[in-house]
């Protein structure tokens, strides 16, 4: 059944006017209509002020609109319930607390944040007050002109220390004379310092203060406060759910919230109490709030979905949508256009089993935390990142999947985590990057860049373990598409690699880099630098084709151990390059083939270079200078055995053991 509110029979205005009995109004009629059976409630069209403020944001249920269990609050097409503007740090225009079978839907929810009263200013005038709470006429003293009024706030005062500013007040210390809310004098503190804390020891009932300094001048003298015990008065929200289940917010429009436009979970902690459970907030638009768009902080079984999130600002976070704290499990942000916060768009701080699928993120970051068994599939990202961000205090997610995403002038970042996966990603104009990462898993992933101003397509680095399984990496960057540094006592590992690039293809100063059929396209050449390839480090290809090399293919540095096997390649200059003491070259059963008329070898070892050469097969156009194989110019011993060679000559040391080697 249906009961839509007669306004006057509860005293209800909807002109903006009387917050305190057009709230008290709105619960009692929700109270009754519940008592008699009916399951919806509809506001009609109007402007609602609404009084929200709680004094302690550690409580289930503020003041506001309190929506029963069992009940859908059906706001009409123009009906506005807005928070009536205040001082208070925290507030609720709606509350849903330890409630069932709730349901909100449709109007707007506006909260104060240009209104709100974040300070308190006193300006001072001559004179003191005596030990009655009197004023008193005294040349040698400064008191304010009226009393910092915090009867809306709890005990607790901020003022005016830790969070005060005084101007025109030279000196450090004031006294403090505490009120009760009649004005009644209730005692004094004196020589207490500006900005060491919070006021303490102060009488019980105290709710007003005034302030008394020690100096004869009032003369453009002020004290300005923070109004309230929290520094941020970030705890205003529009719609409040708290140990409640089965709740569904629908086509609601929120904005202007001091804190998150929609809070759902628990008080921060649980204190005994079950997180939310099946919570659905579906097609709403929440903007400009100041801390966050949506909280969710202690949900289970829940997902936010078609929901437009943006400009956050204010105060930190600041995200769109923050999974945060407390228990969250099997939570799901689908669908949703998340941008423009300050903070981040998408974060996952804390829980496990939630999946983040076919969102639009722009100018915003999508990031995990401490998040096991996380999803993030088929989301767009512009001008954006998704961040995985690991805390060093602790948190190692496990078991990160990222799929199917298109990234565009953004990165993919994985840090020091345990098996993260990237299938299937489409990065444009950004990078693919593992630091410190533990098993890391990467296949199938394009990484595009049409302008040379991303210096690495794929970077592997601080001792990442990493396998690449299919990756495709294509286009300008500025140093190279893949480099992998600082891995001395890790595995990374390229299956298929494909690289289409007009600059360096690899740049590697890692240990154990391995490279099982590298790819590189024809259709473009690898570099116009001086060094196609750095390779230090213990690096290994086996299969592949690599095509249309422009530079030399080098491999240089006194520690430099470097493998080919089964490598096809076909190229106009001279291929592979092997310089530095103790350095060592492993080339085996290659095809190397230079079909036009050029004057460089094709594989040459230089200072105290040493390789094992062995079984290739060397084909240089008829005619052409330069040779197949020179180890003439090393000092170290190298091995040359079962090589075939045609068109092409072995220049070696006499030191050198050559065996076997067939010359056409």
């Amino acid at each position: 059944m249906t009961y839509v509110i007669q306004l006057a029979n509860w005293g209800i205005h909807n002109d903006g006017t009387h917050p305190k009995e057009t709230t008290n109004g709105i619960n009692n009629a929700l109270i009754w209509a519940a008592n008699e059976g009916f399951n919806t409630v509809v506001i009609p069209n109007g402007t609602y002020l609404i009084y929200g403020i709680g004094t302690n944001p550690n409580v289930i249920c503020k003041n506001g609109i309190h929506v029963p269990s069992n009940m859908h609050l059906k706001l009409s097409g123009n009906t506005v319930l807005k928070i009536e503007p205040n001082g208070g740090f925290t507030y609720s225009v709606i509350s849903v607390g330890n409630k069932e079978n709730v349901k909100i839907s449709g109007g707007k929810i506006a909260g104060d944040r240009n209104n709100h009263v974040y300070y308190l200013t006193q300006n001072m005038e001559s004179g003191g007050i005596d030990n009655n709470g009197k004023p008193i006429a005294d040349s040698t003293k400064i008191r304010t002109v009226g009393y910092f009024d915090q009867a809306s706030q709890s005990d607790k005062f901020p003022v005016p220390r830790y969070y005060a500013e005084k101007s025109g007040i030279t000196t450090t210390t004031f006294d403090a004379f505490y009120y009760d809310i009649n004005n009644v004098y209730l005692g004094k503190q004196t020589s207490l310092a500006f900005n060491t804390g919070i006021l303490s020891g102060y009488p019980a009932g105290t709710k007003k203060i005034k302030i008394v300094v020690n100096q004869p001048d009032p003369t453009h003298a002020s004290i300005k406060i923070k109004n309230g015990l929290w520094m941020e008065d970030d705890f205003g929200y529009g719609i409040d759910i708290k140990y409640s289940k089965n709740v569904r917010i629908d086509n609601v429009e929120l904005y202007d919230l001091t804190g998150d436009g929609l809070y759902v979970g628990v008080d921060g902690v649980t204190n005994g109490n079950p997180p939310s459970d099946n919570v659905v907030v579906n097609n709403c638009k929440i903007y400009n709030c100041r801390r966050q768009g949506i909280s969710a902080v202690g949900v289970i079984n829940s997902i936010i979905k078609k929901c437009e999130i943006y400009g956050t600002n204010g105060v930190s976070p600041q995200y769109g949508i923050d999974v945060e704290s407390a228990k969250n499990e099997n939570v799901t942000i689908a669908e949703c256009y998340v941008h423009d916060n300050v903070g981040g768009g998408i974060h996952f701080y804390s829980g496990n089993h939630t999946t983040c699928f076919n969102n639009r993120v722009e100018n915003n970051n999508l990031s995990v935390g401490y998040t096991d068994y996380c999803k993030i599939q088929n989301n767009t990202l512009i001008s954006s990142s998704i961040v995985p961000i690991w805390l060093t205090d602790g948190g190692d997610p496990i078991d990160l999947i990222i799929q199917g995403n298109v990234v565009i002038d953004g990165n993919i970042s994985i840090p020091n985590i345990t098996r993260p996966s990237l299938i299937g990603n489409k990065i444009i104009r950004g990078q693919i990057s593992f630091s410190g990462t533990r098993q890391g898993y990467s296949a199938n992933n394009d990484i595009v860049a049409d302008t040379a101003s991303i210096d690495y397509g794929f970077k592997i680095f601080n001792n990442a373990v990493v396998h690449s399984v299919g990756d495709n990496i294509i286009g300008e960057f500025t140093n190279a598409s893949v480099y992998s540094t600082g891995n001395s006592t890790s595995t990374v590992v390229f299956d298929n690699l494909s690289i289409k690039s007009h600059r360096q293809a690899i740049k590697t100063s890692g240990n154990e880099t391995i490279f099982n059929n590298l790819f590189v396209d024809k259709e473009f050449v690898i570099n116009t630098n001086t060094d196609e390839a750095s390779l230090v480090g213990r690096v290994l290809f086996n299969g592949g084709v690599i095509k249309n090399l422009t530079k030399t293919w080098k491999a240089i540095g006194s520690t430099t151990n470097v493998r080919y096997t089964n490598v096809k390649i076909i190229t106009s200059i001279n291929v592979i390059y092997l310089w530095g003491s103790n350095a060592k070259m492993d080339v085996m059963d290659n095809i190397i083939e230079i079909p036009e008329n050029h004057t460089s070898d094709i594989i040459r070892l230089d200072a105290a270079s040493s390789g094992l050469l062995i079984g290739n097969k060397l084909i240089k156009k008829a005619g052409t200078t330069g040779k197949g194989i020179v180890t003439a110019n090393s000092s170290a011993l190298s091995k040359i055995w079962n090589n075939y060679l045609i068109g092409c000559t072995i220049n070696n040391k006499t030191t050198d053991d050559v065996r076997n080697n067939i010359v056409f």
